[in-house]
């Protein structure tokens, strides 16, 4: 039996438990202390489906693998990859896992599903023509702003690494591991989806998602 949380009065968006977990939902271990999900991300050959989150989140548990990870106490999974340096934590579900799986989709983002990354590449372009982006975290749910600086490194709770971002969209303690990410349509059909830019870091700092992939193998889609 594990210890129930009850939602907070902190909390801004995204409070209930999630039978599919999406991105942009509460997240993090036993105890108190909580984040944001991103989304789903599939293994390097494009099968298995997991669940991505900030790794500093459970840095007073641990620093590695094997993290329970819960919503409200409802169990989520558990920690099978951990990249300390990329901020980066991949939840897969267990045998006692409380839920059904994980979304592509990103809760309260009202457009369309993942569908990629943004490229290093794609990043400068971001920055260079000022374009909006948004991120989503439970604290302070939807905001928008901009890239304002590619590729920096930073030194954090679990590890060094570079491939952050520094951005403008407003965010509190309690987003960490939320979803940075651009809105695009399709020129083909019109689709709307969502390139996935990084997850939250800090409240001005985001681990690329480019760094992630090329790092980890894991897809963003």
């Amino acid at each position: 039996m594990t210890q129930k949380h009850e939602p907070s009065e902190e909390l801004g968006c995204h409070q209930q438990t999630y039978e599919t977990v999406p991105g942009g939902v509460i997240c993090g271990p036993e105890s108190s202390k909580y984040g944001t999900s991103t989304h789903r991300v599939l293994g390097s050959n494009g099968t298995g489906s997991y669940l991505l989150t900030a790794a500093h989140i459970f840095s007073d548990i641990t620093c590695g693998t094997g993290a329970k990870v819960y919503q409200y106490g409802q169990k989520v999974g558990e920690i099978v990859d951990f990249y300390g340096g990329l901020d980066a934590a991949i939840v897969d579900q267990t045998a006692d896992t409380e839920v059904s799986g994980f979304s592509n989709k990103i809760e309260g983002a009202n457009w369309g599903p993942v569908n990629g990354h943004v490229t290093r590449n794609g990043v400068i372009d971001l920055a260079g023509n000022e374009t909006e982006i948004y991120k989503m975290g439970v604290i302070t749910c939807k905001t928008s702003g901009r890239i304002k600086e590619d590729e920096r490194s930073r030194a954090g709770s679990c590890g060094s690494g570079s491939g952050y971002l520094r951005y403008t969209c407003y965010a509190e303690q309690g987003d960490s591991g939320g979803p940075v990410y651009a809105e695009k349509t399709s020129p083909i059909d019109g689709d709307k989806y969502i390139a996935t830019i990084g997850l939250i870091t800090t409240a001005t700092i985001c681990s690329s998602a480019y760094s992630i992939n090329n790092n980890t193998g894991y897809i963003f889609s």
